[in-house]
C-alpha cells in the first residue's frame, strides 16, 4: 500500500528559519551597552576583591598575634611587681610588649584577713597586717606581626601597692 500526501509540506527541523538581513544578530549599540555594563561591574568589584585578598594574607599574622596576646595576659604575674611591669620580646617573628599602669579607679582594697582557726600555742590569730593595700593595675599586651600591623589586648589585675 502506498501513502499519498495531501499537499501540506512539513517543515524540516534541521533547516534554519528564514530571517531578514535587518533582523539578524545584535546591533553595535546593543553590544557596546552590554560591554559597558560588564566593565562597570568589574570596576566596582575589583577594589573589593583586592581588599579581601589583602585581608586574607594578613589573617595568619593577625590570628597568631591574637593568640600570643591572650597567652601573655593569661600567664601568672608577680602581684608585688605589677607597679613597674615592662617586658618586651620577640616570639616566632612577632614582636610583643607587656606593660602595666595603675587604673583610674580611686578605691583601693583593704588586706584580706586570715581565716580564724583554733589557736595553737605561740600562734597569732589576728588579721594579716603584713601585706599592703591592693590596687587595680591595667595590664596591656601589644603584639605586632608587620610594620604598622598590631593587636592590643587589656585586662585588669590586682596588685600590692608600693
Amino acid at each position: 500500500m502506498k501513502f499519498a500526501s495531501i499537499g501540506i509540506r512539513a517543515a524540516s527541523p534541521s533547516a534554519p528559519p528564514r530571517r531578514n538581513d535587518n533582523e539578524a544578530g545584535f546591533t553595535l549599540l546593543e553590544a557596546l551597552a552590554a560591554l559597558t555594563l560588564i566593565l562597570a561591574f568589574a570596576a566596582a568589584l575589583t577594589p573589593l576583591l583586592f581588599h579581601s585578598r589583602r585581608i586574607m594574607l594578613d589573617a595568619d599574622g593577625r590570628v597568631a598575634a591574637q593568640i600570643l596576646a591572650r597567652a601573655l595576659l593569661q600567664e601568672p604575674l608577680d602581684r608585688t611587681s605589677l607597679s613597674n611591669l615592662a617586658r618586651d620580646g620577640t616570639t616566632e617573628g612577632l614582636e610583643w610588649q607587656l606593660r602595666s599602669e595603675p587604673t583610674d579607679i580611686a578605691a583601693s582594697f583593704p588586706p584580706h584577713p586570715q581565716k580564724q582557726t583554733a589557736a595553737q600555742p605561740g600562734q597569732n590569730t589576728g588579721p594579716d597586717t603584713s601585706g599592703g593595700r591592693w590596687v587595680p593595675y591595667r595590664i596591656v599586651a601589644t603584639v605586632a606581626w608587620a610594620p604598622g600591623q598590631s593587636v592590643r589586648a587589656e585586662t585588669v589585675r590586682l596588685g600590692k601597692a608600693e
